[in-house]
């Protein structure tokens, strides 16, 4: 077996940089099922389209913002039990959050299954 040198010259480079990973994040989130998803729509509801999205980003971000520093607040698991039981200071708000967020991820999967 030989090695072969990664700086050769013949290789891709090994750096992404930050754009590189978000863009490739966002990609493989959303694939291709949204934009087939955006056309349908579209064409049924015409240029209002773009407006939907908007809002819908505006709020994906700031539930992504909110998610994301208490996160950093919280870092270990079960951070929002962590942060609402902290906020609330009791732990009955935390309970509810919890198993609400579990019924809610079990609801969208079974509409997926069902949808899908």
């Amino acid at each position: 077996m030989s090695s072969v040198d990664v700086n050769d010259g013949r290789s891709l480079s090994r750096d992404i940089g930050l754009f590189g990973a978000v863009s490739t994040v966002v990609a493989g989130t959303l694939g291709a099922g949204l934009f087939v998803t955006l056309g349908a729509a579209s064409s049924t509801t015409g240029p209002s389209v773009i407006l939907v999205v908007v809002l819908s980003g505006l709020l994906a971000m700031s539930i992504a913002l909110n998610y994301g520093w208490m996160a950093t607040t919280f870092p270990g698991a079960a951070g929002s039990y962590a942060y609402v039981s902290r906020a609330f200071d009791s732990r009955l708000p935390g309970f509810v959050v919890t198993w609400s967020k579990w019924l809610g991820y079990m609801a969208a999967d079974a509409a997926v299954r069902f949808l899908g």
